[in-house]
């Protein structure tokens, strides 16, 4: 059976998106796989880009991650076969798919160094999730933090994981 799992960027006031972007993951949405696809994003996001009309200039693009809409479409470049922009909670009233197994929170956050970046918190259905799939019926699995800080954990995890499995 697939990890069914959403990530959700939610509007802040900058754009008309106040309710945020939605991003289904049919399968493989356990966080050894959606965290490292984030922090990848999120890399692309703040790398620097070439101008069209000056090739030889680059531009600091970050400023995109802090919209919802341009998030999500930086995640789903990371794995495009995999991920699709979903607007079911948006037209069912902030109502969530009934047999999720995990839930992204992607908030944008302007660093030390004066760029967007991400924090991230994983959380997963509670009992009451069965009866209304709302992110309110959902508990914090792991706490908002850097995406970065996340991967680590994760990806620490994960190696722990298949060093216990070969032994």
């Amino acid at each position: 059976m697939s990890v069914r799992a959403m990530v959700w960027f939610p509007g802040n006031g900058q754009d008309a998106n106040e309710r945020g972007t939605y991003v289904f993951a049919h399968g493989g949405g356990d966080p050894h796989w959606i965290v490292p696809l984030l922090l990848r994003a999120n890399d692309l996001g703040r790398t620097p880009v070439k101008g069209v009309a000056w090739p030889e200039k680059e531009y600091d693009e970050s400023w995109k991650m802090g919209r919802a809409g341009y998030a999500a479409s930086l995640f789903c470049s990371t794995e495009p076969k995999g991920l699709q922009v979903d607007t079911y909670p948006l037209l069912d009233e902030g109502r969530l798919y009934g047999d999720l197994d995990y839930l992204y929170v992607v908030r944008p956050v302007v660093g030390d160094d004066r760029r967007y970046t991400w924090h991230v918190e994983v959380r997963v259905p509670t009992r009451a999730y069965l009866d209304e799939p709302t992110p309110e019926n959902t508990r914090v699995l792991a706490r908002s933090q850097p995406v970065a800080k996340l991967a680590r954990y994760y990806t620490r995890k994960a190696s722990r994981r298949r060093k216990a499995v070969a032994a």
